[in-house]
């Protein structure tokens, strides 16, 4: 196989650029322009999207319940250090 030697195009001061072109000057593009997948990938962005807002929803309804779950671990604690306590005496304040 030859090899290709690579040379970039180069302004006045020796910078690299790229030359532009339009759309409607490229030979064989047409061939390359599937409207059908872009409507396969948007479909696909918009399921993911679905997944995501889902999966969003999830999260924030786990941490809501741990939240409550923590608080309740919390109140438990606090019944548990009250029934260690020894008993106070009638003549104890």
């Amino acid at each position: 196989m030859a090899k290709v030697n690579i040379r970039y195009l180069r302004d006045l001061d020796g910078d690299r650029y790229f030359p532009m072109t339009h759309v409607d000057a490229l030979v064989g593009l047409e061939q390359f322009d599937d409207s059908e997948d872009i409507e396969s990938l948007s479909g696909l962005v918009n399921k993911l999207n679905i997944r995501v807002s889902a999966q969003e929803s999830e999260i924030t309804t786990l941490k809501n319940e741990n939240r409550l779950i923590k608080e309740e671990i919390k109140e438990i604690k606090t019944l548990l250090d009250e029934l260690k306590e020894p008993p106070k005496e009638e003549g104890d304040k």
